[in-house]
């Protein structure tokens, strides 16, 4: 009888500390890793330099984010007028042209479903950054209104 019992407080304690433990536990995360969105003005600077993104004036940014570990990922969201979209290109150094995209579309961190607009554009290309890494950079725009852009960049390194 002693050994079923030691057997089931043994049983019961595992399944307290698994109940209790949190599951926003970083497990299986790299020591250092980060991951953030926000419309912070030190996030939005951190993505731009690191991609060589100049973000004309008039732009909106819509959301900012960083992911990290092995690999570093910054993403910006912008909206702006049709007229900002050549300098965004010219003075980030864009050495790609705008192309048609076609479904499916990459994940977006915001702005309107790229799967609802009639019209999206994108352009790949790799940039060297200020601390002398390669980024490969992805930009995605949405032309579903004729006035407005809503504009999509990936960075990474990998």
């Amino acid at each position: 009888m002693r050994p079923l019992l030691s057997l089931a407080l043994t049983a019961l304690a595992f399944f307290v500390v698994v109940a209790c433990v949190s599951h926003d536990d970083p497990v299986g995360r790299a020591l250092g890793s980060r991951d953030e969105s926000s419309t912070s003005p030190e996030l939005i600077k951190q993505a731009s330099e690191f991609g060589g993104v100049a973000i004309p004036t008039g732009a909106e940014v819509l959301q900012a984010h960083v992911d990290s570990a092995m690999d570093t990922r910054h993403q910006l969201v912008l909206k702006m007028s049709p007229a900002d979209l050549p300098t965004l290109l010219t003075e980030s150094h864009f050495t790609k042209p705008l192309t048609r995209d076609y479904p499916p579309f990459e994940p977006i961190i915001a702005g309107p479903d790229l799967a609802s607009s009639p019209s999206v554009v994108r352009a790949q290309d790799r940039y060297r950054n200020s601390a002398g890494k390669s980024v490969y950079r992805t930009v995605i725009v949405d032309e579903r209104e004729p006035d407005v852009r809503f504009v999509h960049l990936n960075m990474y390194t990998t």
